[in-house]
């Protein structure tokens, strides 16, 4: 019965040790990622944003150029057209919304979602005409 006991202890034990050990790891790695980065985009706040949208940028190339390399012809189109529409709702609806035209920002954000689904609406019925023949 004192071996069931202690057993039973020692895996709560255990289990706080982990969780002590998740939070120091929490913490540490906000150290080291974290706030290097938040020191970074706060003292060249310029240089920063022009880093991150390089990543973007190239995960966006990089994207579709994979993309493009597995895919056929439709499935390439429909990328790029969604891509472009996602591209300009965004730019458009931050640019009104900065401007200081918020309604305008917001219909021109739920035009670009009407346009998304109309878009790939007349994509997946091309597609499956091009699947009957």
């Amino acid at each position: 019965m004192e071996n069931k006991n202690r057993s039973g202890a020692q895996r709560h034990f255990g289990s706080v040790i982990r969780l002590f050990l998740l939070i120091a790891l929490c913490v540490a790695s906000s150290l080291i990622l974290v706030w290097p980065l938040w020191k970074f985009s706060t003292s060249f706040p310029k240089v920063y944003t022009v880093i991150v949208l390089a990543l973007i940028g190239g995960a966006a190339i990089f994207f579709a150029v994979k993309k493009i390399i597995k895919s056929d012809k439709i499935s390439v189109i429909r990328f790029f057209v969604n891509l472009i529409l996602i591209a300009l709702t965004i730019i458009l609806c931050v640019s009104f919304i900065l401007g200081g035209n918020r309604l305008l920002g917001l219909i021109i954000f739920l035009a670009g979602i009407a346009l998304e689904i109309l878009a790939n609406i007349i994509f997946s019925k091309i597609s499956q005409a091009k699947n009957r023949s």
